[in-house]
C-alpha cells in the first residue's frame, strides 16, 4: 500500500499475536502499523473461516443482481416503479443494498444501484452487455483494498496544522461481467471460475530480488561475486516501491529462440517505475487546462515537492483503484506562486482522468531518471523503464533489481499492471537493502501486492432480448445470534 512508512513490518507466515511497546524506547509508525495489520487479518481470517470465501449475512445479504425482466413480473408498486426508472437500457440491472464478505473483506452497499452507475466503480466504463439471443453472462464482485490521501479526502487534513497526519485504507468494490460460453450454474460453467481467477491473478505472477550492488548491473552468470563495494549509497533512508507500470507477459524461453510472447521492441515490452518513499508524494489537482496543471500544493519539504525533470502519474478514483496506470508526464515547469506545474507532453485527446473533481484527481511522482546502459542503469521510454527477465537492473544509488518468474514456472509469466515490492534501504547499517536472503544471497519473493478478492454473484442469460437471472451464486449464512436460539 502506499504511503510514507519507514518500513512494512506485518508478516502473516510468523503467527504475531500482537505488538507489545516497552518503556523508554522510540516509538515507530511501523510498529503501530502491524499491531493494526495483525488485529485486521485475524478478523479477516476468522470471517472466512466462518462463513467462507464469499457469503452475506441472511438478514442484510446484499449484491444481489436485479433485472428488468424480474421486476416486471412483480405486483405493480410505487417502489417496482422507482426501480424501473433506476435502470438506464435493457442491459443493465441493479445491485441491492447490504453487506457481502469476500475473503473476509466486508464490502458494504449503502443503497440500491445500477450497474452501469456504481458509486465507487473501479474503473470507467464497464462492459456493456451485448443482448444476443441466448448469450450467457456471469456478475461477480471485484474487490481490492488501497490508500486513500489528504489529497484525495479534505476531511482528513486537520486545518490547524495543514496536513495530513495518518492516511486511510479503504475496501473498495465494483460489479463486474463477464461472458460465458456455457453453463447453467457456477459448477459447470464455461470456462470455469477456477481458470477466470487465473486469468485475473494469475499463480505465476513475476518475482523480483533486490540487492545492493556495486553499479554494475548486469548478466547473472556470476550471481555469487559480489563486489565488495557493494552497498545502497543514497543519502537518508528510504522505502523504495518497485511497481509493475504497463503489464505484460513472458512466455518460457525456447532453445535457440526469443520467448514467444517478449516483443522486440523495447516499447513494447511490460514496463516498471520506482519511488524512493513508496509513491506518498501526491498532489491535489485543482484544475487542467492544456499541459498546465494547477495543484492544492507543491509539498510540505524537500522530499515530497516536485521540480523539473520529475515524471508524474495523473490518477483519480477510475485509475487507482484497479490498477489502471496513466500516462507518465515530465515537470517541465514549476510556477512555485500560482502552484502551477507544465508538463510534457500535454494530456492528449479527449481527457477524462484528472477532470472530474467528484473523483478525486491527484498527480503521483515517481522517481525513475535515466542510467547509463554501460552499467545497466534505467532506460526510460515514455518515462519508465522496459522489464527484462533474468538480467540485473540498476535502479540508483547502488540499488539494484532482477525480475523473474517463480522458482516452479513451467507456463508463462505474468506481469501485471500495479503488483509492488517493497524494499527498504538504510545508511545507518552500511547500506544494507532489507530483503530476505538464502545464503547471503537476495531471495526472489512475489508481489507484496495488490490483491484482488473476487466472488460469483449470478449468471445471466439474455432471453428474447431480455436479461434474465439464470442462476443465483452468492451464498448466504444465518447470522450467530439466531444460530443460538435455534440451539436453546
Amino acid at each position: 500500500m502506499y504511503g510514507d512508512f519507514a518500513r512494512v513490518t506485518f508478516d502473516a507466515l510468523k503467527n504475531r499475536s500482537r505488538v507489545l511497546q516497552q518503556q523508554g524506547r522510540v516509538q515507530l509508525e511501523a510498529d503501530w502499523n502491524e499491531q493494526g495489520a495483525i488485529f485486521l487479518h485475524m478478523m479477516r481470517t476468522l470471517t472466512k473461516d466462518l462463513v467462507g470465501p464469499a457469503a452475506g449475512p441472511e438478514s442484510n445479504c446484499g449484491f444481489g443482481v436485479i433485472t428488468r425482466e424480474w421486476l416486471q413480473g412483480l405486483p405493480a408498486s410505487d417502489k417496482r416503479r422507482e426501480w424501473l426508472r433506476l435502470l438506464n437500457d435493457a442491459n443493465d440491472f441493479l445491485i441491492s443494498k447490504g453487506h457481502y464478505y469476500v475473503d473476509g473483506l466486508l464490502c458494504d452497499n449503502t443503497a440500491l444501484v445500477p450497474y452501469s452507475n456504481q458509486p465507487a466503480r473501479m474503473g470507467a466504463p464497464l462492459d456493456k452487455l451485448a443482448l444476443t439471443p441466448d448469450a450467457l453472462y456471469l456478475a461477480y464482485l471485484d474487490v481490492a483494498e488501497h490508500a486513500v490521501f489528504g489529497a484525495q479526502d479534505d476531511s482528513m487534513i486537520e486545518v490547524a496544522l495543514g496536513m495530513e497526519t495518518a492516511i486511510r485504507a479503504r475496501v473498495s468494490w465494483v460489479v463486474r461481467t463477464v461472458p460465458l460460453k456455457d453453463g447453467h450454474a457456477l459448477e459447470d460453467m464455461e470456462p470455469s471460475w477456477t481458470d477466470l481467477l487465473e486469468k485475473w491473478q494469475s499463480a505465476s505472477r513475476g518475482w523480483l530480488k533486490c540487492r545492493a550492488g556495486d553499479g554494475t548491473a548486469g548478466s547473472p552468470s556470476e550471481p555469487c561475486n559480489v563486489a565488495p563495494q557493494s552497498r545502497f549509497r543514497g543519502p537518508e533512508n528510504q522505502l523504495y516501491r518497485i511497481e509493475v507500470h504497463k503489464g505484460g507477459v513472458f512466455e518460457p524461453p525456447r532453445k535457440g529462440k526469443r520467448p514467444k510472447d517478449e516483443p522486440a521492441e523495447d516499447g513494447d515490452r511490460p514496463t516498471f517505475k520506482f519511488s524512493r518513499i513508496n509513491g506518498s508524494a501526491v498532489f491535489k489537482i485543482e484544475s487542467m487546462k492544456g499541459d498546465v496543471v494547477t495543484l492544492a500544493d507543491l509539498g510540505r519539504d524537500d522530499r515530497f515537492n516536485l521540480d523539473e525533470g520529475d515524471w508524474v502519474e495523473i490518477l483519480d478514483d477510475r485509475a487507482i483503484v484497479p490498477n489502471n496506470p496513466g500516462p507518465l508526464r515530465s515537470v517541465a515547469a514549476v510556477d512555485t506562486f500560482k502552484r502551477e506545474v507544465t508538463l510534457s507532453p500535454a494530456p492528449a485527446g479527449s481527457v477524462v482522468i484528472g477532470t472530474d473533481d467528484t473523483a478525486h484527481p491527484i498527480l503521483r511522482r515517481w522517481d525513475q531518471r535515466p542510467g547509463d546502459p554501460k552499467a545497466r542503469g534505467l532506460q526510460l521510454h515514455d518515462g519508465v523503464a522496459p522489464i527484462e527477465l533474468g538480467n540485473w537492473i540498476g535502479l540508483e544509488d547502488g540499488i539494484e533489481i532482477q525480475f523473474q518468474g517463480p522458482p516452479d514456472a513451467t507456463g508463462p509469466i505474468v506481469l501485471r499492471s500495479g503488483d509492488y515490492w517493497l524494499a527498504p534501504a538504510r545508511v545507518a547499517t552500511g547500506g544494507v537493502i532489507d530483503w530476505p536472503q538464502v545464503e547471503g544471497e537476495p531471495q526472489a519473493i512475489p508481489p507484496h501486492g495488490v490483491e484482488h478478492h473476487f466472488a460469483p454473484l449470478a449468471i445471466l442469460k439474455v432471453v428474447k432480448g431480455d436479461l434474465t437471472i439464470f442462476s443465483q451464486c452468492r451464498r448466504v449464512f444465518e447470522v450467530p445470534s439466531k444460530v443460538l436460539q435455534k440451539t436453546l
